[in-house]
């Protein structure tokens, strides 16, 4: 059984809960797996298939009540806000990572641009240094 709910901080997670079935031996001597059910009116345990109508209805109850303890909630959110912070940490420095070597082969291809071209540290064009003179 697979059910949305939400933290404190109304992020939604999503709640896995597993029914175990209890092997319950046959009169002929075979065992059968059954999911155990609350009490009935009657106060005695009941069993039931795992595809009957009777599970349907209690898995429809328990996701019905189901309240996510709060330190829960609270472990969940702070797991979120480290995952954020590393995520965001990981981009900037991706991105700070790419900006450097980006500005490293600015750099190379002007200073080897500028020394084919004879062009000076420091100059747009090589007429300007000549204009001077």
């Amino acid at each position: 059984m697979y059910f949305e709910t939400t933290t404190p901080k109304s992020r939604n997670v999503w709640v896995n809960v597993c029914l175990m079935a209890d092997q319950l031996t046959m009169d002929d001597g075979t065992t059968q797996g059954f999911i155990p059910l609350p009490p009935g009116t009657n106060g005695k345990p009941s069993w039931a298939y795992a595809g009957s109508e009777a599970v349907a209805q209690y898995k429809e109850r328990i996701e019905r009540n189901f309240v996510l303890p709060a330190d829960e909630g609270q472990k969940l959110d702070n797991q979120f806000e480290v995952k954020r912070r590393k995520e965001w940490r990981d981009i900037f420095v991706g991105l700070a990572g790419t900006l450097l070597v980006f500005w490293f082969g600015v750099t190379a291809v002007g200073w080897i641009v500028r020394g084919f071209a004879g062009i000076p540290r420091g100059q747009d064009s090589r007429a300007n240094l000549e204009g001077k003179k």
